[in-house]
């Protein structure tokens, strides 16, 4: 049955006149609404594209931002350690 459903699909395709699916042939073919459907289609696409550019380059920046903060914080948290007010204490517990 399935190799049936093959021959008559073959068939079928072979008796049309040769439909061509390059894009210019497609578009000859189409009618106004399709060739409507398919510009606005297009524009959505570019839209999306110019989206995730946006996208990707505002994440890198805060990226690159957060790594820049997260360094300079951490450098500070060191240089206080080692030159804090707590560092010269002496100890609570002296046994004389």
């Amino acid at each position: 049955m399935f190799l049936q459903l093959q021959v008559w699909a073959f068939w079928l395709l072979q008796e049309s006149g040769g439909v061509g699916w390059d894009p210019k042939s497609l578009w000859n073919q189409m009618g106004t609404l399709a060739k409507f459907v398919v510009v606005v289609l297009f524009i959505m696409s570019a839209w999306s594209i110019g989206v995730m550019i946006d996208r990707l380059m505002a994440f890198s920046a805060a990226r690159k931002q957060s790594r820049h903060r997260s360094a300079r914080k951490f450098r500070v948290k060191r240089s206080k350690r080692r030159s804090g007010p707590w560092s010269a204490r002496k100890p609570l517990c002296t046994q004389n």
